[in-house]
């Protein structure tokens, strides 16, 4: 099965050439951009800054790293009209490769994404950013992990999505999704707290609790999105 799924990853990593230079200079931006707005939001170890700004680094949080387990290959541009990944799909169906195998090579490609991505995130940002003279490294690291689980997390509902579903089905998902961040960073705002000031304050309460309890979950939901995947994948009518 490993065997397989690997042959599968490598095959997908040639075809993401220039998906790999667009996700590096993306999230090298979201990087710089992210600092500059956590820097405001976190003007010392004190006094945090004002919710206007909490809610624009929620948003950019929420939105940024539940997409870093994928690269932005072309294919992303018009696959609700193509719907080039349920024809993929389809065809790797149509090979001796077990749907299990399927859903463990995708799985395997979005953790090299993320360990990639999260490099060129996380590491730009610590330099820039306040938190890395306010945080310990143990402490930016606990950050670093919550942040990366809550991507990992929202990166597998996502492969849900584009492998069980049609293209234009699986856009509609991914914008309902940008309008629940929206609303919860709203709904964060006017409660007068934020999701990232919330992680920097857990991560300087608990230490490494917090990244502990988040591989945790991430493990769970693992399991679980996972089995529900392989169940989607195989009960897909490809006729439609």
């Amino acid at each position: 099965m490993w065997r397989n799924a690997w042959f599968i990853v490598k095959v997908d990593l040639k075809r993401t050439r220039w998906g790999l230079i667009v996700s590096t200079l993306m999230y090298a931006y979201f990087s710089v951009f992210g600092s500059f707005i956590v820097n405001e939001l976190v003007q010392d170890s004190v006094k945090p800054g004002s919710l206007h700004t909490s809610f624009l680094a929620d948003i950019m949080f929420l939105c940024s790293l539940s997409c870093i387990g994928f690269f932005m290959t072309g294919e992303y541009r018009n696959y609700w009209r193509s719907d080039v990944f349920s024809k993929r799909l389809m065809y790797m169906r149509s090979l001796p490769i077990g749907t299990k195998e399927l859903v463990l090579a995708r799985y395997m490609q979005m953790g090299i994404n993320l360990l990639y991505l999260s490099l060129i995130y996380f590491v730009p940002f610590y330099f820039l950013c306040v938190l890395g003279e306010r945080f310990t490294l143990t402490e930016y690291f606990s950050f670093t992990i919550f942040w990366l689980c809550f991507g990992a997390c929202m990166s597998i509902v996502f492969a849900y999505k584009e492998m069980g579903g049609s293209g234009r089905s699986y856009f509609l998902f991914s914008m309902v999704w940008v309008v629940v961040y929206f609303i919860a960073s709203g709904a964060a705002w006017y409660g007068g707290f934020g999701f990232v000031l919330l992680s920097v304050e857990w991560v300087e309460r608990f230490g490494l609790l917090v990244p502990l309890a988040s591989l945790l979950v991430t493990i769970l939901w693992l399991r679980v999105w996972g089995g529900m995947t392989i169940n989607k994948i195989s009960r897909r009518d490809y006729a439609r």
